[in-house]
């Protein structure tokens, strides 16, 4: 099996790739939804990492998209993936390879499904699932911690990541989503909405209702107004 490892390397309005090696890409900086003071220190962190792999300091490089990883900048969790799959820098580790892969996949990098479906390959099924519940439980609690955003990566893990779909429990974060006008959330509510019951779909409801008020301050609060 052949494999096309790239790593992400995006600037601010357009996402291109330069070839470093036959299997690795790179670009320069991700763009942020944070302030704008956190925006450039991000933005410095990602451009430090990017230079010290293509300047050979991988482990550098590991450490600086590790911190950005965990920050929830999903570029440089796609390419935390990627030195992790490729062993530069770090022993290579597959299983924490597709945790980064499938959190970048939620953020909205869609190179990281090939890379997530090839993981998956050379990791067994035991392990898929300790990797499953540990992003799940990972999202819920950047969401009780105020990220507002980790909502509709909750929502999509239940559709992209488990095995089978869970569509009971999309609906549910979805539905969340949907109230505080997150891009998305209205059409993908709809959509998994079409998957339940009518019995379903009303007690799910209400179950969001709760939900939502069990939710930060910071969250609720943070409802955004619709153009018209």
């Amino acid at each position: 099996m052949t494999s096309s490892w790239q790593l992400l390397n995006r600037n601010l309005y357009t996402l291109k790739y330069i070839a470093i090696s036959a299997l690795l890409v790179f670009v320069a900086a991700p763009t942020f939804s944070e302030n704008e003071v956190k925006l450039n220190e991000e933005e410095i962190l990602f451009e430090e990492a990017s230079n010290a792999y293509k300047n050979g300091n991988f482990n550098l490089a590991f450490e600086k998209f590790s911190i950005l990883s965990n920050l929830g900048v999903h570029d440089a969790q796609y390419n935390l993936a990627v030195i992790l799959k490729s062993g530069k820098g770090v022993p290579k580790d597959y299983s924490e390879a597709l945790f980064w892969s499938w959190r970048a996949l939620l953020g909205g990098i869609e190179l990281a499904n090939d890379q997530s479906e090839e993981l998956i390959e050379f990791i067994p099924e035991k392990s898929l699932k300790d990797i499953r519940n540990r992003i799940r439980d990972s999202l819920n609690t950047r969401i009780f911690e105020g990220d507002s955003e980790a909502i509709i990566r909750l929502a999509n893990y239940y559709v992209l990541i488990l095995e089978e779909p869970d569509y009971e429990n999309a609906y549910l974060w979805f539905l969340v989503s949907a109230a505080l006008s997150q891009q998305g959330g209205l059409v993908q509510r709809d959509e998994v909405e079409k998957q339940l019951s009518r019995e379903k779909v009303v007690k799910i409801q209400k179950e969001a209702y709760d939900l939502f008020l069990s939710l930060p301050e910071v969250i609720r609060t943070s409802v955004q107004i619709l153009e018209k």
